[in-house]
């Protein structure tokens, strides 16, 4: 696994922690979650969320598109989503600024080294 594939993980890892809720059955979000199909609007809310931490921290759509296994359009209509709740949203502008808060504390490992 690529660094830049494992930083990726890392920040939507991180996206998933600051909007950690349990469903109906007592299951926690996992990355594979993310990753998948489902359609659950809490899915989908940190799946957007993740989005909008990875594009924050400079990785381009393509790149996220790979990773999540969505075409870039998607990605792009997720950032935009992520926008509107933003402004609409109190729980995901929490969740979003614990995340980037998180993002900003942990450095990924072994960087700027040869």
């Amino acid at each position: 696994m690529s660094r830049k594939y494992e930083e990726i993980r890392r920040i939507a890892g991180n996206a998933i922690k600051c909007w950690l809720i349990t469903d109906g059955d007592g299951a926690t979000l996992s990355l594979d979650d993310i990753i998948g199909r489902c359609r659950k609007e809490s899915v989908q809310i940190a799946r957007t969320l993740a989005v909008c931490q990875i594009l924050s921290s400079g990785f381009p759509v393509s790149d996220i598109a790979d990773f999540l296994d969505r075409t870039p359009q998607a990605i792009r209509d997720m950032r935009s989503r992520g926008n509107d709740l933003l402004e609409t949203s109190r729980a995901f502008r929490i969740a979003y600024h614990e995340a980037t808060d998180m993002n900003r504390q942990t450095e990924p490992s072994n960087m700027g080294t040869n």
